[in-house]
């Protein structure tokens, strides 16, 4: 994620991280876990530390349709 794209929208930047706090908290089987994030200001970026996913939500769609 991108700052510069954040800092295109109104108070994206705040939105993101509020969201992102939000997602930290959030612990369900079938929710990708966020663990940490940091914000790096020198860069302009965000670094988010999630589970790996090793399948797409399409084949995982796929799969439950046979």
């Amino acid at each position: 994620m991108q700052k510069r794209r954040l800092r295109k929208t109104p108070h994206g930047e705040e939105m993101a991280e509020t969201e992102i706090r939000l997602l930290k908290k959030l612990n369900h089987p079938n929710v990708i876990r966020l663990y940490d994030f940091i914000r790096n200001d020198e860069k302009q970026k965000l670094y988010l530390f999630i589970d790996l996913c090793v399948v797409s939500l399409q084949d995982m769609l796929d799969a439950n349709e046979q």
